[in-house]
């Protein structure tokens, strides 16, 4: 590290190897699952996560050197959810945490991976910041976070901090049986604090260009 000029902060720093599965792990990947089912199991001292048919990925908090390997049949769609699995548990080492959604005018829309088409917005709740695949925005006060509903017709309806904060621990993109970090259930809570929450009609969402319209 010292030669290459890299400070490396184990507790922070994550360096993953990605390459193409062996003949002998792509039949690993492959066998028993369903195309798109995730799995997680311990192995060792290490953990797995599998996205079957398409990747495995051997990862642990407390290593710096992660490995990752995926099938050349994997399909787009597939890589790109092992991606952002991927990112996700790595940048929860410093407590960001990525929920699949879009932003979408001045909401942080949270669905679901197959409602967002895979597309994850992580959230620095330390530097105030959140970011896409796309571009990095502030995160202030005037932001708000939406769950589509389908029983909410019309406008948008709030919900409680208790609720909101009870949606985001569960509709993530963390997925680990290591358990997420503590300080990225912290930063989950001050954000169901200081932001507010609110029910959209699903029949709304279409894209990022997605009219939220509390009025239409």
């Amino acid at each position: 590290n010292d030669a290459l000029g890299v400070k490396v902060v184990k507790s922070e720093t994550t360096i993953v190897s990605l390459s193409f599965a062996s003949k002998k792990l792509s039949a690993s990947i492959s066998s028993r699952y369903t195309i798109g089912e995730e799995v997680t199991y311990k192995a060792g001292t290490q953990y797995v996560y599998k996205n079957a048919n398409t990747s495995i990925l051997l990862h642990s908090r407390n290593s710096v050197y992660w490995q990752m390997a995926m099938l050349e049949s994997a399909r787009p769609e597939d890589i790109k959810i092992s991606v952002n699995r991927l990112i996700c548990l790595a940048l929860s080492k410093i407590g960001i945490i990525g929920f699949w959604g879009v932003k979408a005018q001045d909401t942080i829309l949270v669905t679901s991976k197959i409602v967002a088409s895979a597309d994850c917005i992580f959230i620095d709740y330390a530097k105030k910041k959140l970011f896409d695949s796309e571009q990095v925005y502030d995160l202030d006060r005037d932001l708000n976070i939406g769950r589509l509903d389908e029983s909410t017709k019309n406008s948008r309806q709030l919900i409680s901090r208790e609720s909101l904060y009870s949606f985001l621990m569960t509709n993530n993109a963390f997925l680990s049986l290591e358990g997420m970090p503590k300080k990225v259930q912290d930063n989950i809570m001050k954000l169901a604090i200081e932001l507010d929450g609110y029910l959209y009609p699903e029949r709304n969402f279409e894209s990022r260009a997605i009219d939220l319209n509390p009025e239409s």
